[in-house]
C-alpha cells in the first residue's frame, strides 16, 4: 500500500518515519518532495571505470546557482535525512516538471530498503542540449512510501550496510560488497 498525504503526515508526526528537516508544505497526495543539497560530485578519472575497484577521483562543486552541463553526470544529495522502519520501503522519483526539461535524478537506484537511514544520493544526468540551472533547496525529487510486511532484518541491521547513514553525495561503494 502506498501512503497518501494524511498517512505521510501521521507517520512523520508519530515518528514512525523520520524526515529531517520536515516541512508539511512538501507533502503531496502520494509522496513527499525532497530538496537538493549544496554539493555535486563529478568523477574526473579517465579511461575504463572498474566497479570492483575504488579508482574514482571526484571534484566537488558548490551548487550556489550552478549548472549541470548538457549530457553531464554528477552525484548530489537531498537536504533531508530519512529513517525508514522495517515495514516501509520507498521509491525516489524525479519531479515531472524537471523531467520535462531533461533532468534525470537517478539511473537505477531509486529503491530504498526498509530500515535505511541517511540522506538520499541522487544520480543527476542532463539529457538536454542546454545546461540546467540547479540551486540548493529546490525541490528535486519525490519519495513514495510503501507499507510492507515487517522484514526480519532491515537494511541498517545488516552487517556491511555500506550506505547506512550516508551524508552528502556518496560515491559507489560497490567494491566493498560481495560478488558472485
Amino acid at each position: 500500500m502506498i501512503l497518501v498525504d494524511w498517512q505521510i503526515r501521521d507517520a512523520v508526526e508519530s515518528e514512525w518515519i523520520t524526515i529531517e528537516p520536515y516541512d508539511t508544505t512538501l507533502v503531496q497526495p502520494n509522496s513527499y518532495d525532497l530538496t537538493l543539497g549544496d554539493e555535486i560530485l563529478f568523477d574526473v578519472q579517465e579511461g575504463v571505470l572498474n566497479p570492483l575497484s575504488d579508482d574514482r577521483a571526484y571534484i566537488s562543486a558548490n551548487l550556489s546557482g550552478g549548472c549541470l552541463e548538457p549530457h553531464a553526470f554528477g552525484l548530489a544529495s537531498t537536504i533531508e535525512r530519512i529513517q525508514l522502519p522495517n515495514d516501509i520501503v520507498a521509491r525516489v522519483e524525479g519531479k515531472s516538471s524537471l523531467g520535462r526539461d531533461g533532468l534525470d535524478i537517478h539511473a537505477t537506484s531509486g529503491w530504498i530498503d526498509a530500515g535505511f537511514g541517511g540522506q538520499i544520493t541522487l544520480e543527476l544526468y542532463n539529457k538536454n542540449r542546454r545546461a540546467i540551472q540547479l540551486k540548493k533547496g529546490m525541490t528535486i525529487a519525490q519519495i513514495v512510501f510503501i507499507k510492507t510486511k515487517h522484514c526480519a532484518q532491515g537494511y541498517g541491521d545488516k552487517p556491511g550496510a555500506k550506505y547506512q547513514f550516508q551524508e552528502g553525495p556518496t560515491p559507489s561503494r560497490y567494491h566493498m560488497g560481495r560478488f558472485v
